[in-house]
């Protein structure tokens, strides 16, 4: 029989009241998704926007993007770069009602990085980047929808999720100048462009919950055309493998300071 003095160690302790409680197997959490940075820039022309520290590698970015002309500059994957060699998929488009406006979504999972960070849009128009942690580096986008009208309230239309703790993300656009946005449905407004007169307007929020049917919905002040879209991102897996534990043989803890594996 072997014995193992517990009473010097209280994290071996605490690790064998881990392994006991899960019935043998002991689980590793990921990092929550949590957004850890952002930046915004408008120009006229090709659109560029650095972090102002360095990403963690092995995070996401993602990008939302508003411009004018559409006909002009109508996003394809590969319209968005950075400086570090990442590749950008393409979530989500939508047009404003008229047909001349655009809103879309980028990301990249996974992502290399060091020393400045810097994004591009090959076009001109409204740029924001989000540096988020704990989303899943494989497949990450979930869900998508975007929609467009003429109102006060500028909403994607409804996504519905079966994961928890993902992170939902959307995107807005008005034609008038000087609007006032808010997020509405929970979601925490984190950018806006207001006054920008060649369209470029701009709003982005975002949320992190549970499994749910929402909406990306952005009051807007006054009766405007608008566009929206939401997308969501999986979190990492809840277990990993390699930090399973299994004990085959039984556990006896005795009252003087022992415990007694057979």
């Amino acid at each position: 029989m072997k014995k193992i003095n517990y009473k010097k160690s209280i994290s071996a302790i605490l690790s064998v009241i881990v392994i006991i409680t899960f019935f043998g197997t002991q689980f590793a959490y990921a990092t929550p998704i949590r957004l850890i940075q952002k930046n915004i820039a408008s120009e006229g022309g090709p659109a560029d926007v650095s972090f102002t520290t360095t990403p963690h590698p092995g995070n996401t970015v993602v990008v939302a993007v508003t411009l004018y002309t559409v006909t002009e500059n109508p996003f394809d994957p590969g319209d968005v770069t950075d400086n570090q060699g990442n590749t950008y998929r393409l979530a989500k488009t939508q047009t404003s009602p008229g047909g001349d406006d655009q809103g879309a979504i980028f990301y990249a999972s996974d992502i290399k990085a060091s020393g400045t960070y810097t994004v591009s849009y090959v076009g001109g128009g409204s740029i924001s980047i989000y540096e988020y942690e704990g989303i899943s580096k494989n497949n990450p986008l979930d869900k998508i929808s975007s929609g467009n009208g003429s109102s006060n309230n500028a909403n994607s239309g409804n996504i519905t999720t079966n994961i928890a703790n993902e992170l939902y993300f959307g995107v807005a656009w008005s034609i008038i100048s000087g609007d006032t946005w808010a997020a509405n449905n929970g979601f925490v407004l984190e950018n806006t462009v207001t006054d920008n007169d060649t369209h470029e307007r701009h709003a982005v929020a975002d949320k992190v919950g549970p499994a749910q049917t929402t909406s990306a919905d952005f009051s807007i002040g006054v009766s405007s055309s608008w566009l929206a879209l939401v997308a969501t991102f999986k979190p990492e897996d809840t277990e990993n493998p390699t930090s399973k534990v299994e004990i085959s043989q039984p556990i006896i803890i005795k009252g003087n300071g022992t415990i007694d594996i057979r």
